[in-house]
């Protein structure tokens, strides 16, 4: 049943001009990719939403945060009953809808807005949000603790503006200003979804792949996808796997390479190991010899 709808999904997709391609048979917190000219959405396809968790939803929502892509959640039942067509729901803050809603959203301005049970989402103004907090000298660990929620929430917050409209007043209160987009509240069937960061269980290479991009300026997280790492920094995003497993390299890298070429980034591998990829491989100690990220990027082009 999954992988016909996700092949529907595929179809929705390539129907409306955009390149696809699905992750069926990889480990990852999503299933379908798609992109045309600078839009980007990354798809969980499952056969009941009930399944998709906070946890999930987090995991999704922070990747297409790192790589500006919209996370969508697509079904066709929730609990015990199909999902309304022409309506987007919420599932902790990810946009959850059935294909034919999917297919109607892609020829608007997506995510459309509709009206459903629970409270409402709300854009703030995040370039303003930012110069107050760096004007006052103000950390987003800092931010996090006076209004009551994550340090990755605020991070997302400054990244899309898209917060609940609770958190919204209490940052207004804070800041003593109204950061609220005019005209931009949208009511959802539950709340924003400002969940603690799940922990991945990675390896010490990857571990140490992590470091060296920290060291490097780059901002970098562990990842539930093809690729193990995404990395950041300005308008360039690197893809990375991290593995001394040879088995099934080639196939992981041929998805991880052809991923990295749709959502527009560099691919790359870090391993001990001496492979021959169709994308760069680099081994860990050469990477840490790597003095700053203009050189890094050299290195993948």
């Amino acid at each position: 049943m999954k992988d016909n709808l996700v092949e529907d999904i595929r179809r929705v997709f390539t129907d409306s001009g955009y390149r696809v391609m699905d992750c069926i048979g990889a480990r990852s917190c999503f299933d379908v990719a798609a992109s045309k000219r600078g839009r980007k959405y990354l798809v969980k396809v499952m056969a009941n939403a009930e399944g998709f968790n906070p946890e999930a939803a987090y995991t999704l929502r922070h990747l297409a945060d790192m790589i500006s892509a919209t996370p969508v959640l697509v079904s066709n039942h929730i609990k015990n009953g199909p999902l309304s067509d022409g309506v987007v729901y919420d599932r902790y803050g990810v946009s959850l809808l059935s294909a034919r809603s999917l297919s109607e959203a892609l020829k608007e301005s997506f995510p459309a807005t509709h009206a459903v049970r629970g409270g409402y989402l709300t854009f703030i103004d995040s370039e303003r949000m930012i110069t107050l907090r760096q004007r006052h000298g103000i950390t987003q660990s800092a931010l996090a603790e006076a209004v009551g929620v994550t340090k990755q929430s605020v991070y997302r917050y400054e990244r899309t503006g898209r917060v609940s409209l609770d958190v919204a007043k209490r940052l207004n209160s804070y800041f003593g200003e109204d950061l609220i987009s005019e005209g931009q509240q949208i009511k959802v069937d539950s709340d924003d979804g400002d969940f603690a960061a799940p922990s991945l269980r990675v390896s010490s290479l990857t571990h140490r792949v992590l470091s060296i991009f920290d060291t490097l300026g780059l901002e970098a997280e562990a990842t539930n996808a093809p690729f193990d790492v995404v990395a950041s920094f300005e308008d360039e995003t690197i893809f990375t796997m991290v593995s001394n497993d040879w088995r099934r390299m080639e196939q992981r890298a041929q998805m991880v390479d052809e991923l990295s070429e749709m959502l527009g980034g560099f691919s790359v591998c870090v391993s001990s190991r001496n492979l021959s990829l169709r994308m760069a491989v680099v081994h860990p100690d050469e990477l840490e010899r790597i003095r700053n990220r203009q050189d890094l990027i050299d290195l993948l082009e």
